[in-house]
């Protein structure tokens, strides 16, 4: 065909073991068809050359791009297309897709840059098959609608620089590849992004990984998303106002060149120099994680990190950032920063349950602006026990001897019995055994809980010594038998006898 037109002005199939020869650029030579009707080619034709396919067709045979007449494009245009077989692009061709949906099987369907390239431009899609790439060939993306759906891809893709999109929708993407962001990669259904491959965000001006709103992405347990040392460092990022879930793994260029989260991101893979300046949600919503973290970990300007507790087991039971390299940072920066940390429904903790939240071999630089701990019933309390390289609270439950109700019994808590003997009735004015009336029955809880508890405020005086201790009971006796009437005293002589055998 040079020149000339094919057109199919009814639904039929093109058959038998020949070819058709398509040897003049552009509109030069092409295949057509009516708005109604379909052309199939049938399992042993060949069509090849360059021009354009602008029918709506089925491809049972095989379609190629090659070089011919100084031309070098076979572009597939206007019409929907379905691709139960092979589209090929040899050496020093292009398929070109252009405002067109190719459909293909989901076994047999192949689109293979053989040596050549397949060139989504504009509002193409591919949805369904496989993408392959033999001697050098790929697979580019230009305009700003171009859209994988739910496609196995075992070739290098590159979305180029400019303002160029690629989308990807459907599902699924099972990517063994490269896939290389100059520009822009979207995602705009709930989409999981598995296979062996990654997906490089390279780009001097920067390249971004977006999320619509409503929608998540998902990196699978295989899979990787890194950025280069390109551009400055606040380049290179994934944003929403989607969710991405990383279970795969996540890398910065280096400690300074980190790969910045303007969105929500959650999930269990491992975390290589990155930078939260939106929520960090571990693990999957209503599920707890343990995230690695490498390198930097920086968290800064609204960044917020949420965290849920169901136990005490970290990763199964409740979420945890941990890290076994001595270079790992975790750094938070200045700003308006948030540690949100919530019980999961159903759950409480026992007294002395400790959870470490952050845990690394490296160090913790900077403070949270604000930090928010699950609100606790009077009483109940949280107490700070983190070091240099953990963040870690735990929770202590009320002793009934401890009247200031501030996690430890001590003097102070002598101090308030004393003080109501006779005349309190609530347990913060010294009523330990929950009987309404302030006695020596009480102060005997206190005796036995003495030295019991952590103070929630780290307290410099050393437990008393057994002597203190017995000064503070010959006070406490005598403060008693003044308080007394004689028939009282007598009962009490017995009470105090008793204790001390």
């Amino acid at each position: 065909m040079s020149g000339l037109q094919l057109k199919f002005e009814e639904t039929g199939t093109l058959d038998g073991t020949g070819e058709v020869i398509m040897n003049s650029p552009g509109l030069g030579a092409t295949i057509t068809s009516h708005a109604s009707t379909v052309g199939t080619f049938g399992p042993n034709q060949t069509i090849r050359g360059v021009g354009q396919i602008q029918g709506a067709i089925v491809n049972d045979g095989l379609i190629i791009a090659e070089p011919l007449s100084g031309g070098t494009e076979l572009l597939m245009n206007g019409y929907a297309k379905t691709n139960n077989s092979t589209i090929r692009a040899d050496a020093g061709a292009t398929i070109g897709v252009l405002g067109s949906t190719i459909t293909q099987n989901d076994t047999n369907g192949v689109l293979l840059a053989n040596g050549g390239v397949i060139h989504l431009q504009g509002s193409s899609v591919i949805h369904g098959g496989r993408l392959e790439a033999a001697s050098g060939g790929k697979l580019v993306a230009s305009g700003n609608a171009a859209r994988l759906e739910d496609v196995i891809s075992n070739a290098p893709i590159e979305v180029l620089t400019g303002n160029n999109l690629l989308n990807l929708g459907g599902t699924f993407l099972v990517n063994n590849n490269t896939i290389t962001v100059s520009s822009r990669l979207g995602v705009d259904d709930n989409v999981e992004i598995s296979g062996t491959g990654e997906i490089v965000l390279d780009s001097l001006l920067g390249a971004d990984f977006n999320i619509a709103a409503g929608f998540t992405a998902t990196l699978g347990s295989g899979h990787v998303l890194r950025r280069t040392a390109a551009g400055n460092v606040s380049s290179s990022r994934v944003n929403g106002p989607g969710t991405f879930i990383n279970n795969g793994r996540v890398e910065g260029a280096s400690v300074s060149v980190r790969m910045n989260f303007n969105g929500p991101v959650g999930g269990s893979g491992t975390m290589k120099n990155v930078n939260i300046t939106n929520i960090h949600s571990p693990g999957d919503p209503g599920g707890t994680a343990q995230v690695p973290l490498e390198g930097t970990y920086e968290i800064s300007f609204f960044g917020q990190l949420n965290l849920e507790l169901c136990g005490t087991t970290p990763g199964l039971e409740y979420d945890q950032l941990f890290s076994t390299d001595p270079a790992n940072v975790f750094m938070i920066t200045p700003g308006s920063t948030k540690l949100n940390v919530s019980f999961l429904p159903g759950y409480f903790p026992t007294n002395g349950d400790v959870f470490t939240l952050v845990d690394t071999a490296g160090t913790i630089t900077g403070n949270f602006s604000q930090i928010n701990l699950p609100p606790l019933p009077s009483g109940f309390n949280w107490l700070d026990i983190s070091t240099p390289q953990t963040i870690a609270y735990q929770f202590i439950a009320p002793l009934a001897g401890d009247f200031e109700e501030d996690g430890d019994v001590d003097g102070d808590d002598l101090n308030r019995w004393q003080a109501n003997y006779a005349t309190g009735s609530t347990h913060m004015q010294g009523d330990a055994d929950d009987d309404s009336d302030v006695d020596g029955r009480d102060f005997l809880i206190w005796q036995r809980q003495y030295g019991s508890g952590v103070p929630l405020v780290a307290a410099q005086a050393a437990v008393p010594e057994p002597s203190t201790c017995a000064l503070l009971m010959i006070s406490v006796v005598s403060f008693v038998r003044m308080r007394l009437s004689p028939k009282r005293r007598a009962f009490q002589r017995l009470k105090i006898q008793s204790f001390r055998s």
